[in-house]
């Protein structure tokens, strides 16, 4: 038949039968993303921060939408990882996007429906912000815990297509009307952990760079997306020799931690990961090597529930701190 388009809705039909005159009937659909990377009509955008700078950059978005929405979708990759947002709400359930690959050979990109997150106000003005880690792309990685192993700079592609109820559509890409800033996201490593301060005051966000990456070595999602498969409560508390308070997981895991605080503003929750407790019983983080795995909470003072980006950690064993004021 003929070949597949971009970006199109197909239905289909199957029919099977027996020799005994039997016959069975399936009718469905599928659609199409954009198929090959030389397709993304948006453009490659970097931040201008300094080296130095360790807080995730944030690019930003307006969008004013004056018809009602019928579909929306949101393609995506990144020289990084990243994470959607729209109105504050995040798109899709997926961690670290793109994933990891050899990205002077092969990029993904993948594809969400954002149609739901306009709800009642799909009319009007929207916000779209994507903010990018570091990631395998830039991170501390290897053995040797070496950073930027395929590239110095996070960078972004995406773009939002909108289709009306009366059929038009229009598209929000990337490109030099963008703007970046930083986030509560004040550093993440995969290997190091994460620091969020919910305190952090919006900046004003400047003018995008523009960055080059060979659009036809961008492929669509191949493989599962990392997604939450399963929550495990901590089964117990460990007050250790030392006097560490230790969240006992019962298991070696991989994951993170989501945490529930209402604290003061500006107190500071720091949460160190461990695969075991060395023999008098005490947190014993060195088999992690020089993986620092911690990641921290700054507080704002209202109830909080606190879930790291862009890092993960291999642990049983938590050792709390921060919390003695609460």
């Amino acid at each position: 038949g003929a070949a597949l388009a971009a970006e199109c809705l197909y239905e289909y039909r199957a029919v099977v039968w027996d020799n005994h005159g039997e016959m069975a009937e399936a009718v469905g659909t599928f659609e199409t993303g954009l198929l090959a990377g030389t397709n993304f009509k948006a453009k490659w955008v970097t931040h201008p921060f300094s080296a130095e700078e360790t807080a995730c950059p944030v690019f930003v978005k307006e969008i004013a939408l004056e018809k009602k929405v019928k579909r929306a979708r949101i393609y995506a990759t990144a020289l990084g990882v990243y994470e959607i947002r729209l109105d504050g709400k995040k798109v899709g359930n997926a961690f670290f996007a793109p994933g990891w690959t050899n990205y002077k050979k092969r990029l993904q990109y993948q594809t969400y429906d954002a149609t739901e997150l306009f709800g009642e106000k799909d009319s009007g003005k929207h916000v779209l912000e994507i903010t990018v880690g570091n990631g395998w792309y830039k991170g501390i990685l290897g053995f040797t815990c070496t950073p930027c192993n395929y590239g110095d700079k996070a960078a972004l592609l995406a773009q939002l297509h909108v289709t009306y109820d009366d059929g038009t559509e229009e598209v929000f890409a990337t490109g030099d009307d963008w703007r970046v800033k930083t986030g509560p996201v004040r550093y993440s490593e995969l290997y190091m952990g994460e620091t969020i301060d919910s305190t952090w005051k919006s900046e004003d966000a400047a003018a995008v760079e523009p960055f080059s990456y060979p659009m036809e070595q961008i492929v669509s999602q191949e493989c599962e997306p990392v997604r939450i498969t399963k929550r495990i409560a901590a089964k117990g508390l460990i007050v250790t020799p030392k006097g560490e308070k230790v969240l006992d997981f019962g298991q070696n895991m991989a994951g993170f931690v989501e945490v529930r605080v209402q604290a003061k503003p500006g107190q500071k929750i720091t949460v160190r990961h461990a695969e075991t407790l060395d023999k008098d019983g005490n947190f014993y983080p060195d088999t992690l090597r020089q993986a620092k795995s911690v990641d921290t909470y700054i507080c704002d003072g209202t109830a909080q529930t606190f879930l790291p980006h862009f890092t993960f950690h291999g642990f049983r064993y938590l050792c709390v701190e921060g919390l003695d004021e609460l």
